[in-house]
């Protein structure tokens, strides 16, 4: 059982590896369903009225958990959350993945599971684990455009960083200032990361000084 009041690395992916954003829409409806979904009073009929205008930022009302950071890939996500209330997680992952499912399925016409039987969420119990994860959670992306980032062969750093700072999906262009979405700064709880790293600079300086390194965090691929 998760601990309340604990910090987690929670992630999922496609069953059979499938592709579970499609195009733009998808991955709006995602994050959409998953800051209505994270409410202990979660009212169906007034779902996805979340506003997507920029400068209209809400937060979800009596939260299960606080999402810290976040990464959406084609075929599985990565998130760092503070767990709430006891149980908010596995509530917070029901929820979302039986409506994400729902909607899915039924845009294209098919049935059944569309994430793996059971998310993970492995805790993260040191200031280190916290560091690292962040980082992880945010040079995710890379792997579309140099899938060894992880073996520390980033050969250009410069083209590294301009992509992380313009891939929407993630949490990574909110702290960074660089050209994030609105809606994902609607999702998180940037304080306990900004502990962490509070200076923009230091995201990237930690992927460059760690790029010799093995990532050894829990890998999507650990859920095959």
């Amino acid at each position: 059982m998760l601990v309340t009041g604990e910090i987690y690395h929670v992630l999922n992916r496609g069953t059979e590896n499938r592709i579970i954003f499609q195009n733009k829409r998808d991955y709006e409806r995602f994050l959409i369903t998953l800051f209505e979904c994270n409410s202990t009073d979660l009212n169906f009929k007034n779902r996805y009225r979340i506003d997507l205008s920029k400068g209209n930022k809400k937060s979800p009302e009596n939260p299960m958990v606080e999402i810290l950071c976040i990464c959406l890939m084609p075929n599985h996500f990565h998130m760092a959350v503070k767990q709430l209330i006891d149980g908010g997680v596995a509530k917070l992952m029901q929820r979302m993945g039986n409506s994400y499912t729902k909607y899915f399925n039924i845009k294209n016409k098919r049935k059944g599971s569309l994430f793996m039987s059971r998310y993970k969420a492995v805790h993260v119990k040191t200031d280190s684990q916290m560091k690292h994860l962040i980082i992880y959670i945010h040079a995710n992306p890379l792997d579309l455009i140099m899938p060894k980032w992880r073996k520390g062969k980033i050969k250009n750093f410069k083209k590294a960083k301009d992509f992380l700072e313009n891939y929407i999906w993630s949490s990574y262009p909110f702290y960074t200032e660089g050209n994030g979405l609105d809606l994902i700064s609607q999702i998180i709880n940037p304080e306990i990361v900004k502990e962490f790293y509070p200076e923009k600079e230091e995201y990237f300086k930690s992927i460059h000084s760690w790029s010799s390194r093995y990532f050894d965090v829990i890998d999507s691929s650990d859920l095959e």
